[in-house]
């Protein structure tokens, strides 16, 4: 078994800081070796990109409510598509 840990980065809120808005996006689809290509790879790799855009422009500014960037390390499971 691997063990896989999340990224998260927290911008604390300046007026309503219990309040938590998440951004969120997933990493996902390694290869174990050259012939299991990682298909999913790509899948969310503009979410990816968009959360670290979004990182390097909230340095800059202040929030009311605290905003929270998630990168989850793996694709989200149990849902109902």
């Amino acid at each position: 078994d691997q063990v896989w840990k999340n990224l998260s980065v927290t911008f604390p809120g300046s007026v309503h800081p219990d309040e938590i808005v998440i951004m969120s996006a997933h990493l996902d689809s390694i290869s174990g070796d050259a012939y299991n290509l990682a298909p999913g790879a790509e899948d969310n790799a503009s979410g990816s990109a968009a959360l670290l855009e979004a990182a390097r422009l909230f340095g800059n500014f202040s929030f009311e409510r605290t905003i929270r960037l998630v990168w989850f390390t793996e694709h989200p499971t149990g849902l109902i598509l």
